[in-house]
Parts: structure tokens; C-alpha cells; sequence
């Protein structure tokens, strides 16, 4: 699509050249014109020349309309497929393709993991209501994506669970988005109008793995949510 974007700008970035040609060498000549004006053969292919560069123009300029529709269309369709419709953040589909990403090759020494859960959906669900659990959830979402801003990806993992995953960085950028993440939880609970909402973590990081694999590390950071190993260290 930007090959055809191109390719049409280069067309109307031609026809206008011509047309300014046109009218440098014929219409500013006054003796071209007095014969235009007199021969009636010459005003007929006059008008036909600017008949058809008017008509290039046209459809250079809807091919150029067309082609923004489309992009509008496609951005929306790759953020449908790579974003959950429920939280707006990365979806299981997004996890799944960084995870493949690293499935075959050894982790960086600083890879690090922090899987999330909020601990107390079913409580507010069946206290609120599932209307109330679901905006809790995109609440919850909107914060774990302001805590991971310059330090992570973030995606909804399915259900009450989102993973981070830090490329760099290591505990430093982890412990960074912990501090985040429960300050604005910190602060959306101190709201009276808002249910409390309790997370859970679990934390790993490649150093203490043998096989260096991702799929360990977020099994391992998955398991520390029930071992109360949550925290990074300092």
C-alpha cells in the first residue's frame, strides 16, 4: 500500500510539472494563443489536453482518498487482532507472538518476568456486578500500561491476568514498574466510588533459570503468584 501511495504522488507530482510546462509554453505565448483563439481545431485539442490532465487529476486524487480509507481500515483491523477488546492493552494473541519470538534462542541474562492477577475478580463480580468487574479490569489494565511506559511490554494474558515482559533491564526496570503499579493501585483504592481491587505477583528473571527459556521463566513467575514470591528485589 505505501508502494501505491508512492507510485500516485509521483503521478500527480508529474501531471503538475506538465501542466505547468503546458502553460509556460503555449498559454503564455501570445502568438499560441491568438492561433488558439482563431482555429477552432486547435481550441477543440486545447480543451481535450486539459480535459484529460483534469481527469488525471481526479482520479490520482481519488486513488489517493481511496488509499487513506484503506489505511484507516487496515490500522483499525491490526489493532483489533493485537489488542483485547475488553482492556485495550496487548492481547493473548500479541503475548503469544513476543513469547514465540524468544522460544527459539537463549534469554538475555536481564530478561525478567512479572505475571499479575487481580486476586479479587470474582468478589467484585459477584459483589458489583459483571458490569463493575469488567471496568475494574480495564482499570486495572490502564494502570499496568502507565507502569510499564519506557520499561516493558504488557498484555492481557486471558481472564484476570496480565504478563510484563522486560527485554532489559532486568530488577531494576521491574522493581520500577512494581513501584508504579502499586501507587496508582495505592490511589484507585483510597477512591471511595471505586471497588478495591487486590493484585497478586509473581516475579523471575533469567539469571536464576538453567535452560535460559522463556517458557520457564513465565511458568516460574506464574507459580510465585500462589508462593508469595512476588516482589522484586531492590
Amino acid at each position: 500500500m505505501k508502494k501505491l501511495n508512492a507510485s500516485k504522488t509521483i503521478q500527480l507530482v508529474i501531471f503538475a510539472l506538465l501542466a505547468g510546462i503546458y502553460i509556460a509554453k503555449v498559454l503564455l505565448n501570445q502568438e499560441i494563443s491568438r492561433e488558439l483563439v482563431s482555429d477552432p481545431t486547435l481550441r477543440t485539442l486545447n480543451f481535450l489536453i486539459w480535459a484529460s490532465m483534469g481527469l488525471s487529476f481526479f482520479f490520482i486524487f481519488v486513488d489517493l482518498n481511496l488509499y487513506s480509507v484503506q489505511q484507516k481500515v487496515y490500522t483499525s483491523l491490526k489493532h483489533a487482532v493485537h489488542s483485547d477488546e475488553l482492556s485495550m492493552i496487548a492481547n493473548r494473541y500479541s503475548c503469544d507472538e513476543l513469547i514465540t519470538r524468544y522460544s527459539t534462542s537463549v534469554l538475555p541474562a536481564d530478561f525478567s518476568c512479572i505475571m499479575l492477577e487481580m486476586a479479587n475478580i470474582q468478589e467484585i463480580n459477584t459483589q458489583y456486578g459483571r458490569n463493575v468487574g469488567d471496568k475494574a479490569i480495564q482499570d486495572f489494565a490502564v494502570m499496568t500500561r502507565l507502569a510499564s511506559t519506557d520499561l516493558c511490554f504488557i498484555g492481557r494474558n486471558g481472564g484476570n491476568k496480565f504478563i510484563a515482559l522486560f527485554e532489559t533491564g532486568g530488577s531494576a526496570k521491574s522493581r520500577l514498574f512494581m513501584d508504579r503499579l502499586e501507587q496508582s493501585l495505592k490511589d484507585y483504592n483510597a477512591d471511595s466510588n471505586n471497588p478495591k481491587i487486590t493484585g497478586a505477583y509473581g516475579y523471575s528473571i533469567s539469571d536464576e533459570l538453567s535452560d535460559k527459556e522463556i517458557h520457564t521463566l513465565i511458568t516460574l513467575a506464574n507459580r510465585r503468584i500462589r508462593d508469595k514470591n512476588a516482589a522484586p528485589e531492590a
